[in-house]
């Protein structure tokens, strides 16, 4: 048997109102998602300062690592330990802690160019022939409009003796801007011949 509706029926459904949607869903939808943008403003300022400082750090290894004399090691793979050695120094800091970290753009050795890598590296080779135990040998790099003011004090000291090997650490403040960095590099010579950088393992 098949019903046909009367037509009062028809218009009873017809002037039914779609159901509502259910509005405490909408509002705890709402109330419990954050927009994108507002999760990119928070988390952007945190992102760049890591970004930032791994850069200052991977730039402050480079300058340091290709500064250094008589190294055997290949420059791919100074690179990989510089990149590496970057990365778990980061690694170890937290978030908040590589926000802070902008000073390093202003330390000593980040403002030197070549040209005073190469003269203070004669200075120290100069104060390890000259100077005795304790001595001072200060050191100024030229500075220009362009090149913040630099300087340096050498000391040698700890002048070991073993045949014709001798062995000696200079002491290097750096100071610019206002900060200053401590080096104590050992290097070792035999006879008269040129001193050489020691790496400590």
């Amino acid at each position: 048997m098949t019903l046909i509706p009367d037509d009062q029926s028809m218009s009873s459904i017809d002037r039914a109102s779609p159901p509502e949607p259910n509005r405490a869903g909408q509002a705890g939808f709402s109330s419990s998602t954050k927009p994108c943008t507002s999760v990119f403003v928070e988390t952007f300022p945190m992102v760049l300062s890591a970004v930032i400082a791994f850069i200052v750090l991977l730039a402050i290894n480079l300058r340091m690592t290709f500064s250094q004399e008589n190294q055997p090691m290949s420059v791919p793979s100074r690179l990989y330990k510089v990149v590496i050695g970057s990365l778990l120094v980061l690694g170890t800091m937290g978030a908040h802690a590589a926000i802070n970290l902008g000073f390093l753009s202003d330390t000593p050795i980040s403002l030197m160019r070549q040209a005073d890598i190469a003269s203070i590296q004669s200075a120290v080779n100069q104060a390890l022939d000259t100077k005795q135990d304790g001595e001072t040998l200060d050191w100024t790099n030229d500075a220009t409009r362009n090149r913040p003011r630099v300087h340096a004090t050498i000391t040698p000291s700890h002048t070991v003796k073993e045949e014709a090997r001798t062995c000696r650490v200079a002491a290097i403040d750096l100071s610019a801007r206002g900060q200053t960095m401590h080096l104590t590099p050992r290097f070792c010579r035999s006879g008269s011949d040129n001193w050489e950088f020691q790496r400590r393992h």
